[in-house]
């Protein structure tokens, strides 16, 4: 948005609309009219306008009942955020402290495809078509986190210098990992680049609890090669320290030469932001740790899992990945990396 654009048709609205009000203009009047309305014409043609508002702006419509209602039958998370359009807080001094909405986020979509719909077609439209950010020549790189009520997967691009976090999938119980690769290749079909990079951890060598005798891993790897997909398999060991971690992608977060700079698309990682906006810092046996313990209570419209730190772990997972085991769509092979 311009806001100098924006600043501009707002000075100048209230002296035409007393123009056009006057029962009769004539001489300077009538041009005045004329003038302001052609720069309204030309000015409205080229603006985009972009506000954030509460429910209170719309009471004369909605009513003090429904607000009410609302109050009394939403949980007070769910009201404060759908209903007040109040962000959840950021930690003070959190695990992801340099994250910032203003420099990290991007807005992208592909505006040529999304014009050739009709309404109908483009408002259900849920898949990497609409996504203006994905490079065809670039293969997608991946990495999951695992949970019994709630498993997600980060999907992003590596672009020059830039670590671009492109989408956040989730799945919650009763559905499984296998819905959830099924939900991303639902997603990605249509992307031309067939090639995949799938980082994963030590824990992703451990068998699915659901049943299925296979690690995890295997289980994404053969969904996804199913599915039509090239896999290129990652191993990254074990995880990262958290101390080291936590300098490291606050060094990439403040932009950092020796690491990708992190960006986010807003509206398809907003749940993934907002988890690692709230993600904290406790002192732990080997020095400060994320604070995962939000993981341990029930999920719940008021505490929902998709804003935990589930998402934040598949993130870490995606960042050293890219940052430290630099690979192609043919190989395997890491980069030296020093875990301290």
């Amino acid at each position: 948005m311009d806001k100098e654009l924006i600043l501009a048709i707002k000075q100048i609205y209230p002296e035409y609309i007393y123009y056009k009000s006057l029962e009769k203009r004539t001489g300077i009047k009538e041009y005045r009219y004329k003038t302001l309305k052609a720069d309204l014409t030309l000015f409205r043609k080229n603006a985009t306008f972009y506000a954030e508002y509460d429910i209170f702006d719309n009471l004369e419509i909605i009513g003090e009942k429904r607000i009410r209602d609302f109050k009394r039958d939403l949980p007070p998370f769910i009201f404060n955020t759908s209903i007040l359009n109040i962000r959840p807080y950021k930690v003070p001094n959190g695990f992801y402290s340099a994250l910032n909405e203003k420099i990290h986020c991007y807005e992208s979509s592909d505006n040529a495809y999304l014009d050739s719909l009709d309404y109908n077609i483009k408002a259900n439209l849920n898949d990497c078509r609409k996504d203006g950010d994905l490079a065809s020549d670039a293969p997608l790189r991946v990495s999951f986190d695992y949970n019994a009520s709630i498993n997600n997967v980060v999907t992003g691009q590596k672009i020059g210098r830039e670590l671009r976090t492109q989408n956040w999938q989730f799945v919650k119980t009763p559905r499984k990992l296998q819905e959830l690769c099924d939900a991303w290749c639902d997603y990605y079909h249509y992307f031309p680049n067939k090639n995949v990079i799938f980082y994963y951890d030590a824990t992703s060598v451990a068998s699915s609890p659901d049943g299925n005798a296979k690690p995890f891993y295997e289980i994404i790897t053969d969904k996804l090669s199913r599915r039509g997909w090239n896999v290129n398999q990652v191993y990254i060991g074990q995880t990262m320290k958290h101390a080291l971690k936590h300098e490291y992608i606050d060094q990439a977060l403040k932009g950092s030469d020796e690491f990708l700079f992190p960006t986010f698309n807003k509206h398809n990682t907003e749940y993934l932001f907002m988890a690692m906006e709230q993600t904290g810092i406790k002192m732990g046996r080997n020095g400060f740790e994320k604070d995962k313990g939000i993981e341990k209570t029930p999920d719940s419209p008021d505490n929902p899992d998709e804003l935990k730190t589930h998402g934040t772990d598949a993130w870490d997972t995606f960042f050293i990945g890219c940052n430290f085991y630099d690979v192609d769509v043919c190989s395997s092979v890491p980069s030296s990396v020093s875990w301290g």
